[in-house]
């Protein structure tokens, strides 16, 4: 194994061997959500599918600064985390274990770490998907920041996402400004998946309960496209806040990966999506859920429930 890719994991290893004796002290700190769902699709019988994810910390110092973070979930794969309610066995895998350093204008991170894309973007990576390397985070001003991950992005299967990677294949740098008037950006250089691409990104403000959203993702050694346009926002309805999100999305057929990691319902073609999602009126931490999806002539429908813990 070559040394640049072993340099983290020896990097991360002191933290893993304190967690035993800090554990009594330190402070521990975790989140926890359930989700149930029905999903239906024009291709495949209706399933009942359920959906854990467990956030633990732990905190090595004073004033938070310093910690051990990871993500334990159901699902099998780098963009699927439901398992079936059918009764036959189902994987739950620890995913993500990182070291976190906060600092006055920005962050290191370094471990098997999360992808931080958008919560609508259809063109970033899976929300609780993994990168195998290190993250630094540039703090420009109050209002601009620039990001560099380096590592490995390869084995898509959960069961091996803390496996020890075999070369650097994952280069990113990104730049994100909010700009005048509830405007803001993001652009991004990638390499991943054995293609290169350009990212760009463009939010505005639609007043203070809406927005919309442009994304490009161009790449540029084989003149492959993925395009994204939507809005997302809020409606005051008669029993109470009303959520939405809809957006409509192109992935050129030779594309790759990079284009359909995201859920696993996203494929290539043309695609629809209509979310509606609030809370429930008397259920603390608990939300509902109903969305419409549809790609190249395959529709599929889910409605489900979501309940958080602290």
């Amino acid at each position: 194994m070559n040394k640049p890719i072993w340099c983290f994991w020896v990097l991360l290893m002191p933290a893993y061997l304190l967690l035993p004796a800090i554990a009594d002290d330190a402070p521990y700190y975790h989140t926890v959500d359930a989700e149930v769902r029905m999903e239906g699709r024009s291709d495949k019988e209706e399933k009942w599918q359920y959906r854990l994810r467990y956030y633990p910390t732990i905190t090595l110092t004073d004033d938070d600064s310093l910690s051990v973070n990871g993500l334990i979930t159901t699902g099998s794969g780098f963009n699927s985390t439901h398992n079936s309610l059918d009764g036959s066995a189902e994987p739950i895998y620890l995913r993500r274990l990182f070291l976190r350093k906060s600092y006055g204008k920005g962050k290191t991170e370094i471990g098997v770490l999360p992808t931080y894309k958008g919560s609508i973007s259809l063109s970033g990576l899976s929300k609780d998907g993994w990168i195998k390397g290190i993250r630094q985070v540039v703090q420009q001003d109050e209002d601009s920041a620039f990001e560099l991950v380096v590592g490995n992005l390869e084995n898509l299967d959960a069961a091996h996402a803390l496996d020890f990677p075999d070369e650097l294949n994952y280069f990113e740098l990104e730049y994100s400004t909010a700009l005048d008037d509830g405007q803001s950006m993001e652009a991004s250089i990638e390499r991943m998946l054995s293609g290169n691409f350009i990212r760009l990104e463009y939010k505005y403000d639609l007043g203070e309960e809406h927005a919309g959203t442009i994304e490009w993702v161009q790449r540029i050694d084989d003149s492959q496209t993925k395009m994204v346009a939507g809005f997302t926002g809020e409606l005051d309805t008669r029993v109470g806040l009303l959520g939405y999100a809809t957006y409509y999305s192109y992935t050129s057929e030779g594309f790759g990966p990079r284009g359909t990691l995201t859920e696993e319902f996203i494929d290539t073609g043309h695609g629809y999506s209509l979310d509606f999602f609030g809370t429930l009126s008397g259920v603390p931490n608990t939300s509902w859920f109903l969305g419409y999806d549809t790609v190249d002539g395959t529709h599929r429908v889910q409605i489900g429930i979501n309940v958080f813990l602290d």
